[in-house]
């Protein structure tokens, strides 16, 4: 337990380092959205503040230009401390209200504003600050300027309380960010420690183990089925590889066997006929050495899945080759394709190794005779191998393939001598080439092995 904390918190754990991301981000996205907050509080603020002083002035600008003689304007209340004034062309204060005294000028960046100016600015009054509103009017008695400033203060204290809210609150928030993060990581990777948890427990003997899927549809649940599917995998992996050892020590040893044993006969008896010991000697070395060369033509195409030597073969030429060969049940071709249609890319020594582990599999199965057929399907070459003995269980088409596969002996009456790799050697060399092979029912009731490979490019 103690160790699953410590990696969880160590500096290069997913944890922590998405702990640390989402709390960075939310901690910058939180920073400039309280300084974006700061600025839009205090633009509208200022801009109310604009807006009423602007205001303020047109009225009393609509009073002057309405023959209102200035020293009898009424001037707006003054909105907290604010002030408002109507000056001469002099600069005199003609009326004032608000946080003037009466007859005192107002200076606009240290001078009175000039007639005929209209616009705004900020001054201190009494270390108050103020936004001014200011507009000149033309009148029968002359040119007087209208002056309204309003006290900004409050927009200070109003911004400061806000940025001191946000200091304080901000970092508790991203502290609970952070928090929730580390909380909610550790929930997510809760289902992948436990994986790994499991998948370190797993060894050799123990494949038949698997990760805890937990059911959520996520990719944590997609990542345990992945897992398990290549569990499956291997754990099929390794008990192929134990039966194949299981059977190739068998099937090796069974000829060794013969052969000593005959040697220790013949050695035995005083009189023996050693050319007859020989040549049975030598039928059980042809039978090891095909079953050592099996066993080294599948464990290449294991290893090597890419095809290396490939050149144009023509399939049909083989297969009638092969089929004038002498067997045990006569075998007729039918290849009705035009020349160059039947040529595949590979190489010729292992289709030509196909072709004849599939028809002494049907001769020696087969009753009367086996029918070979080779065609052009679209893109494809097709073979098609018929017999006509008791045909393969749809349940076994698939298992045929396997190595050393044998099935019930009413099938397999015929078969010794054979280890149960030629389909196994076949499936191995098809893939190889990109093809395909298949167990179904011939046409009089035996078997059909049909072989499918992708067929040369034409010029």
């Amino acid at each position: 337990m103690f160790d699953r904390m410590r990696q969880s918190t160590r500096p290069r754990s997913v944890r922590v380092r998405m702990t640390a991301a989402a709390t960075l981000v939310v901690a910058v996205a939180m920073a400039l959205a309280s300084i974006g907050l700061v600025f839009a509080v205090r633009h509208q603020l200022l801009g109310r503040i604009d807006r009423q002083s602007a205001a303020n002035v047109r009225a009393i600008q609509g009073q002057l230009a309405n023959g209102v003689p200035p020293g009898g304007v009424a001037l707006p209340g003054p909105a907290v401390t604010g002030f408002a004034a109507v000056q001469n062309g002099s600069g005199e204060v003609v009326r004032s209200s608000g946080s003037i005294a009466n007859g005192e000028k107002v200076l606009i960046n240290g001078t009175t504003p000039p007639p005929g100016v209209s616009g705004g600015a900020t001054l201190d009054a009494s270390g108050v600050p103020f936004a001014v509103k200011y507009t000149t009017v033309a009148t029968p008695d002359g040119a007087f300027t209208v002056i309204v400033g309003s006290p900004l203060d409050g927009v200070r204290r109003s911004v400061s309380a806000l940025e001191g809210t946000l200091a304080v609150g901000l970092p508790f928030l991203v502290a609970l960010v952070g928090v929730l993060a580390w909380m909610v990581t550790g929930r997510a990777l809760r289902p992948v420690e436990a994986m790994r948890t499991e998948v370190e427990a797993i060894s050799g003997g123990t494949l038949h183990r698997r990760v805890p899927d937990p059911g959520s549809g996520d990719e944590v649940s997609r990542l345990a089925r992945t897992m398990n599917a290549m569990l499956d995998r291997l754990e099929g992996a390794s008990t192929r590889q134990r039966q194949f050892v299981s059977d190739a020590s068998h099937e090796l040893r069974s000829p060794v066997a013969a052969i000593r044993a005959q040697l220790e006969v013949a050695l035995a008896e005083p009189d023996a006929d050693w050319p007859s010991v020989a040549r049975r000697a030598l039928g059980e070395e042809a039978r090891l050495e095909t079953l050592v060369a099996d066993l080294l033509l599948l464990a290449s195409a294991d290893e090597q899945r890419e095809l290396h030597g490939a050149v144009d073969v023509d399939v049909a030429g083989l297969a009638r080759e092969e089929a004038a060969r002498p067997r045990r049940l006569p075998v007729s071709v039918d290849a009705p394709i035009d020349a160059g249609d039947g040529h595949v890319i590979g190489r010729p020594e292992q289709l030509t190794r196909v072709i004849a582990n599939l028809l002494d599999n049907a001769c020696r199965h087969g009753q009367t005779r086996v029918n070979l057929s080779v065609a052009r399907d679209n893109g494809d070459v097709r073979l098609l191998i018929d017999d006509d003995g008791s045909g393969i269980p749809p349940e076994d088409r698939d298992r045929v393939f396997e190595r050393f596969t044998r099935l019930d002996p009413s099938r397999v009456g015929s078969q010794q001598g054979s280890a149960g790799l030629g389909l196994a050697l076949v499936r191995a060399v098809v893939e190889r080439h990109r093809g395909t092979v298949q167990v179904d029912e011939a046409p009089n009731g035996g078997a059909r092995l049909q072989v499918t490979l992708p067929a040369a490019p034409t010029e």
